[in-house]
């Protein structure tokens, strides 16, 4: 599914939709260019779940923890370069927390822990030049407990 994302507006009206249907244990993976809207994505989702919590890009932390109704694990792997790294870093055993919500940008770089079951949500620039705002998001489902995210 492709949807065009106008503004940051509708970019927060999406999260909300998206937002009332989270459970723990799901697991979203963020991909496009940097400044496509994958943190902007994920402050607006907190944003939703009224955390106190200031969201940022976890490019340098890797990994961001907030606190809502759920845990909400926050990871950015542009810094990553193998697998090896992931596992170095005990990143298996993050994602082995099935009370918390999994936000992962650059999910790309996931390799053998891309779990089997996913949201992925895949953010471009618009090719209408004439609004720097515009998105287009690709939605994928994987796993039939994800088809939720699609209605």
């Amino acid at each position: 599914m492709k949807i065009t994302i106008n503004n940051q507006k509708e970019l927060e009206l999406f999260a909300k939709k998206i937002a009332k249907k989270i459970k723990p244990g799901d697991f979203f993976l963020l991909d496009g260019d940097l400044g496509a809207g994958k943190t902007t994505f994920v402050a607006a989702i907190m944003k939703t779940f009224k955390t106190d919590d200031v969201v940022c890009s976890p490019s340098f932390t890797i990994i961001n923890r907030y606190s809502s109704k759920f845990s909400v694990y926050h990871i950015d792997l542009y810094r990553i370069s193998s697998d090896n790294e992931l596992y170095d870093m005990d990143m298996d055993n993050y994602f082995n927390k099935k009370e918390a919500v999994f936000f992962i940008e650059w999910a790309e770089r996931m390799g053998q822990l891309k779990p089997e079951n996913r949201l992925e949500l895949r953010f471009s620039y618009s090719e209408d030049n004439g609004s720097f705002d515009k998105r287009e998001l690709e939605i994928i489902a994987i796993g039939s407990s994800y088809e939720r995210f699609l209605k």
